[in-house]
């Protein structure tokens, strides 16, 4: 299993998508793979129908992959190809994570799964409080969840939050009604990225 992840999250509008997801699918994802230290990949679609998000996951033995080179030195040498289908994207960012540690859920054979939450914090001046809502509460409740798959603790090396929680599901369904039943009501975040992100899985697709 990867100890480091690297998210991207972005807006597609209509008119791009198809063009855009046909190279990401098709080009992108599998020059990423063919990269030391890359050792998966995993694409998703913001969960209603309207929704214009997306986000995209790659998997590395460690932050190191994703650091050498840089995303910024990965720029300064892409094709006119490339540089014209990122350029679709909009309201991006990304993040680069470490994993702290994780949890699997009563379907972890049925991983990736179908369906994902992806949420980001900056708790306000208490880590220790978030932390251990987490480590306690929110993923042992996850674990016991029908149709859980893994639930990983992430921790940024680069982006603008400091905690990242993903959660994996076999279903939409299950990952709906863990939204709807899920308790944070005593934990306060602090940051601005429409998270959490409820996406669907579309690559790749016969997982």
């Amino acid at each position: 299993m990867s100890n480091a992840i690297w998210a991207l999250i972005y807006d597609i509008t209509e008119e791009n998508r198809n063009d855009y997801l046909a190279w990401f699918h098709e080009v992108h994802i599998p020059e990423k793979l063919d990269r030391e230290g890359y050792e998966w990949a995993g694409h998703y679609k913001g969960g209603s129908q309207q929704s214009t998000r997306y986000i995209a996951f790659f998997g590395g033995t460690s932050t190191r992959t994703f650091f050498d080179p840089s995303p910024q030195q990965l720029k300064k040498n892409q094709d006119e190809l490339t540089r014209k289908m990122i350029g679709m994207r909009q309201n991006s960012y990304a993040l680069v994570f470490t994993e702290e540690w994780n949890i699997e859920g009563l379907n972890i054979n049925e991983r990736p799964g179908d369906a994902i939450i992806f949420s980001c914090a900056n708790s306000t001046n208490n880590d220790e409080a978030l932390c251990s809502w987490l480590a306690q509460k929110n993923m042992p409740a996850f674990a016991l969840t029908k149709g859980s798959v893994r639930g990983r603790k992430l921790l940024s090396a680069t982006g603008p939050a400091k905690h990242g929680m993903l959660y994996q599901f076999t279903t939409e369904l299950a990952r709906d009604r863990f939204l709807n039943t899920s308790d944070s009501a005593n934990i306060e975040f602090s940051y601005q990225a429409n998270t959490p992100l409820a996406g669907n899985r579309i690559w790749p697709i016969d997982a």
